[in-house]
């Protein structure tokens, strides 16, 4: 079942149940919200999915679905863990300057916490920010969790994942370059998260979905062209169970909780890239001077997964600088 967040004015909006090709939804019974869902999920799910049923087979009257009416599908989350589990990504980032990746990037995720809330819709603008602060998206796929118990085992934590959706995760690049080079942490320089129209039960995906991880290619649009296809399923170090099952090691996770793979990356390439500075990185190494400016004001960023016949399936984040 796909499920969705409508603006009603609230903090945390009015969950809908979403029909397959996301053409239209119902008000989902059993929880206004989808936190309410998440935390009574075993009692909530099975009238949610009984009802993505009779959506999709016309016995209740749905509405059309405008995503421009939706917040993000958890718009205050009990927690965000940003991981980092492409390596090629951080391998080119690490080039540049002469070093290598420790072998502990290979040995455990490399994770860090957030400020989980609030996400925002899948169409609500970036923030304006100065000329210099080298505005970068960073899209990624993104699991929402039920609880999770301190020392979970990895295949005990993808039981836990309730739902699949997209983040972009957005960087401020020149602000995080200068506060490391202060030796300060990154924290301003990670502004709030967009997140897709709606969240995906994983059996919902069906072949894409393996259990630990999606296996598709991430299609991410600057201005209309195309800017890179990297693939979900190739090149990740660790799974979503090996996530978060780190992330539990010492401490529970409470339901919604969202964890994100980190920017999407592929050893090869000539996929693309799904944020600028790994293209600059690129460019930088190839040629000797990066060209892909970051984004400006009235830049139009758009990133989506499509399944084999062409259709979005957690719907589109599309999002305009703001100037």
């Amino acid at each position: 079942m796909k499920l969705a967040t409508l603006a009603d004015g609230s903090r945390d909006g009015r969950l809908l149940v979403v029909r397959r090709d996301l053409a239209s939804a119902c008000e989902a019974p059993g929880a206004r919200t989808l936190q309410a869902a998440l935390d009574d999920w075993d009692k909530v799910a099975p009238g949610l999915a009984a009802t993505a049923r009779d959506l999709a087979e016309g016995r209740v009257a749905g509405f059309p679905l405008r995503i421009e009416a939706l917040m993000a599908p958890l718009p205050r989350a009990f927690g965000f863990i940003d991981s980092s589990v492409y390596l090629s990504h951080m391998e080119r980032a690490r080039a540049l300057r002469g070093a290598t990746l420790p072998d502990t990037f290979r040995q455990e995720p490399l994770i860090s916490l957030r400020i989980a809330a609030p996400f925002l819709g899948p169409r609500a603008a970036v923030p304006p920010q100065a000329a210099d602060a080298g505005i970068d998206l960073e899209a990624e796929i993104a699991v929402i969790t039920g609880d999770v118990a301190a020392g979970t085992s990895s295949a005990g934590a993808a039981a836990q994942i309730r739902l699949v959706t997209l983040v972009n995760d957005i960087s401020l690049r020149g602000v995080i370059a200068a506060e490391t080079a202060a030796a300060r942490s990154v924290y301003r320089g990670k502004i709030q998260a967009a997140m897709a129209p709606v969240a995906v039960t994983p059996d919902e995906l069906g072949p894409y979905w393996t259990g630990r991880e999606l296996r598709r290619a991430i299609a991410v649009d600057i201005n209309g062209a195309p800017f890179g296809r990297p693939d979900a399923g190739r090149d990740a170090a660790f799974d979503f169970g090996e996530i978060i099952a780190y992330a539990a090691s010492f401490r529970p996770l409470e339901a919604g909780t969202v964890v994100a793979s980190g920017t999407v990356s592929n050893a090869d390439a000539s996929a693309g890239t799904a944020c600028i500075a790994e293209r600059r990185m690129i460019e930088t190494r190839e040629t000797g001077a990066a060209k892909t400016p970051y984004l400006a004001a009235g830049d139009r960023v758009r990133i989506d997964v499509m399944d084999d016949d062409g259709r979005s399936i957690f719907g589109a984040i599309e999002q305009v600088v703001g100037g």
